[in-house]
């Protein structure tokens, strides 16, 4: 599961859960991709599953050479 933000502006910031590749593309289409990853890295949410987090940090937004603190993003442990 992906989680987007869906307000009118970035700053008023919600998540909610996304299953539709559409949304994904509305929040593309809608803000910045600099804006998009200034929220992500600047207040992390505790919401993603590792895998989800993995994929959004280093497939969508291409932040695979930037060191996060994986535990203020991700709900549950890695399983291996």
């Amino acid at each position: 599961m992906i989680w987007i933000l869906r307000e009118k502006t970035i700053s008023s910031i919600k998540y909610y859960p996304s299953e539709y590749f559409g949304e994904l593309k509305w929040l593309f289409r809608t803000y910045p991709i600099k804006e998009i990853i200034s929220v992500f890295v600047e207040r992390p949410a505790k919401i993603y599953t590792f895998s989800s987090y993995n994929f959004c940090k280093n497939i969508l937004l291409g932040l695979e050479d930037i060191k996060l603190k994986e535990e203020k993003y991700v709900k549950t442990p890695k399983i291996f």
